[in-house]
């Protein structure tokens, strides 16, 4: 049934416009957004991040006109699990978002009889080739993540990823 669609995705203005457009149609339906761990948009404290194109410092002004029914805050590791499943499982070669969106499916708690997901892949993994893709570079960040989850260690660490990598680390103050 349309009603029991629900909508993962953590740009603002995408999930502003389309949750809108769905509410009005399919005033039932259910809005989760999906964002990285450390991001602000959906209100944690901004933190190093490592995955471009996903999360961010700030909350975007276009969120207010967001209909939002539900978060789920996905870690880096799972998205970047996740995007290795969907290249192995369905041939889809995703980005970091759409990998976090997969994760956030996978996990979340959904009612018995299951419902229908629409899922969208806004991004292609071409640009995720020298990080989310990376064996070295994935490696690198499940020593991070495993060794010191806290903030403070992350932010300690990003200088010592291997180039290209420290760039990618963005959070309230960040570079750090």
């Amino acid at each position: 049934p349309v009603g029991a669609l629900k909508y993962f995705r953590a740009a603002a203005g995408t999930i502003a416009g389309v949750s809108r457009r769905l509410k009005a149609h399919f005033p039932d339906i259910r809005i989760v957004a999906v964002d990285a761990e450390g991001s602000a948009i959906f209100g944690q404290t901004p933190r190093c991040r490592y995955i471009p194109g996903i999360g961010s410092s700030i909350v975007p002004d276009l969120l207010r006109h967001a209909l939002i029914d539900d978060t789920v805050h996905v870690r880096e590791l799972d998205t970047i699990a996740a995007c290795h499943d969907l290249v192995r499982e369905h041939q889809i070669l995703a980005g970091g978002s759409s990998g976090s969106s997969y994760a956030a499916i996978r996990s979340y708690p959904f009612p018995e009889p299951r419902p229908t997901v629409l899922f969208l892949c806004a991004d292609r993994g071409t640009a995720y080739m020298d990080t989310v893709y990376d064996e070295s570079w994935v490696a690198w960040r499940r020593e991070r993540e495993e060794a010191s989850p806290a903030v403070s260690a992350l932010q300690s660490h990003w200088r010592s990823a291997p180039a290209p990598w420290s760039s990618w680390c963005t959070g309230a103050s960040g570079p750090w």
